[in-house]
C-alpha cells in the first residue's frame, strides 16, 4: 500500500503546475526516474528466464522432469496458466535455482521445513520490511514464462 501512495504522489508532482518540484528535480528528472524503475522491473525478470532457459537446455535430465511434470498436470492440449503454477512443484524449484542449478535443493519433504528455513535458503528479493513488493509478481511472471517454453520446446 505504501507504493502505491508514493507513485499516486509521484503522480501528482508531475501533475501540478506550479514551480515547487524544484526540491525534487525537473519535470524530465520525474520521467526519468519513472521509466528507470520501470525497465529495472521488467529487464531482470527477462534475464532471469534468458539464463534459466540456458540451464535448462545444457541439462537435459532437468528438462525431461519438466516437461514430464507439466505433462501430467497440464497435459498437451492447452498451455500453462497462473492457476497452474501450484500444481508444479518442479518448475519452482527450477526458478529458484538458476545459479548452481541443483533444483532439488529446493524441494521439500514438508511445508513446515518450507516454512522455517524459506529466509534463510532464498535471498534475491530482501525479506522484512524491506523486501521487494513485486516478489510474486516475478516469480509468476517468471515461473509462466519457463514453463511455456519448456513445454512448447522441442
Amino acid at each position: 500500500m505504501k507504493v502505491l501512495t508514493w507513485w499516486m504522489c509521484c503522480w501528482k508532482l508531475m501533475e501540478t503546475k506550479t514551480q515547487s518540484l524544484t526540491s525534487l528535480g525537473s519535470r524530465n528528472h520525474i520521467k526519468a526516474l519513472f521509466v528507470d524503475l520501470l525497465i529495472a522491473g521488467t529487464d531482470t525478470s527477462t534475464h532471469a528466464i534468458q539464463w534459466t532457459m540456458a540451464e535448462i537446455i545444457n541439462t537435459p535430465n532437468v528438462l525431461e522432469k519438466l516437461r514430464e511434470e507439466i505433462d501430467s498436470v497440464v497435459g498437451k492440449a492447452r498451455l500453462i496458466q497462473e492457476k497452474d503454477l501450484p500444481n508444479l512443484p518442479y518448475l519452482q524449484a527450477v526458478v529458484k535455482e538458476p545459479e548452481e542449478f541443483k533444483p532439488e535443493r529446493f524441494q521439500n519433504s514438508g511445508q513446515e521445513e518450507e516454512t522455517r528455513e524459506e529466509v534463510l535458503k532464498y535471498l534475491p528479493f530482501g525479506s522484512g520490511r524491506r523486501g521487494y513488493p513485486g516478489t510474486s509478481l516475478a516469480y509468476v511472471s517468471v515461473e509462466n514464462a519457463i514453463g511455456v517454453m519448456v513445454q512448447c520446446f522441442d
